[in-house]
Formats: C-alpha cells, structure tokens, sequence
C-alpha cells in the first residue's frame, strides 16, 4: 500500500470527503486549484454535458428519494450516525 498524500493535495480532499470530514483549507484550497485548471483545459461541450448530467442525476435522486421515503430516512440516519 502506498503512502498517504499530504494535505494541500487533490488525493487528500478525497480522503477528507470519504472520511465523512470537512476538508482542511490546504485541500480546499488544492481542490479550487485543480477544478480551475480543469476548466481551463476542458471543452465547452464537456463541461456543458457535465452540468447538463449533474442536474438530471439530482433531480433524478430526488424522485428517487420520493419513491422510496423510508429507505431513503434509513440511509439518510444511518450516515448520520443514527442520529436525528
């Protein structure tokens, strides 16, 4: 196994986030750097796409969501730690 990045990283923020934990200023700051550049350098039609899916994939979590309401709560506690 690798060695884990240091803060101040793109690798780090992930882990901040999967960790449950808000990420430090160093990642935040690394996480804003990376997305400009990545602006920068994409297709218009790329990222017109992105945000295009972005918005279908939240409204379709939504209905979701409606569907099924006590699985959703379940889930929903269960990654808040049970609490309410």
């Amino acid at each position: 196994m690798s060695a884990l990045k240091p803060c101040g990283t793109v690798a780090a923020h992930r882990r901040h986030r999967r960790n449950g934990e808000e990420p430090c200023a160093a990642c935040k700051k690394a996480w804003a750097d990376e997305h400009r550049a990545y602006l920068a350098r994409a297709d218009e039609k790329v990222i017109a796409h992105k945000k295009a899916y972005d918005k279908a994939y939240s409204r379709a979590l939504s209905r979701l969501a409606a569907l099924h309401r006590d699985e959703m709560d379940r889930l929903v506690a269960d990654e808040m730690g049970g609490a309410s």
